[in-house]
């Protein structure tokens, strides 16, 4: 299918056209629904690669805020576990003036997070369960 050389987006937008006859026709919705579950694999080196490529831009936000004192020890990110539909990750940084708040560091460096993925062009997806019905014959 044409869509999936296209790449990821591409095929995000089939997958929500597959689930509207109403708009593409019943033969398109049928057609576009192996998006749904038959897709190319993806290698293991590729995946790798990508996860182990994306350690990096946690630790240069947190280093990137004022008051992460990366002197005393770099800041870490550590993969954790899968989650349902996600890798879960833990960011890890020092900061020598706890007495100043800790809530406030923590958002500072998440916004700084939230820029870094902005500008390395990562989404945030919308969680989201597709429920597929189908008529008898």
């Amino acid at each position: 299918m044409a869509l999936t050389e296209l790449g990821p987006t591409f095929i995000k937008f089939g997958q929500l056209l597959s689930t509207r006859p109403d708009l593409v026709g019943e033969e398109a919705a049928h057609n576009l629904l192996s998006l749904q579950d038959n897709l190319p694999p993806v290698s293991f080196d590729q995946i790798k690669a990508a996860i182990e490529a994306s350690f990096d831009q946690p630790i240069e936000a947190a280093a990137s805020v004022d008051r992460v004192d990366s002197k005393v020890k770099a800041p870490v990110c550590w993969m954790t576990e899968f989650g349902d539909s996600s890798l879960n990750f833990k960011l890890r940084f020092w900061i020598d003036d706890p007495q100043q708040g800790l809530t406030n560091i923590r958002g500072k460096v998440l916004l700084a997070l939230w820029d870094i993925f902005k500008e390395h062009g990562i989404g945030i997806p919308f969680p989201q369960q597709d429920v597929h019905l189908y008529k008898a014959d």
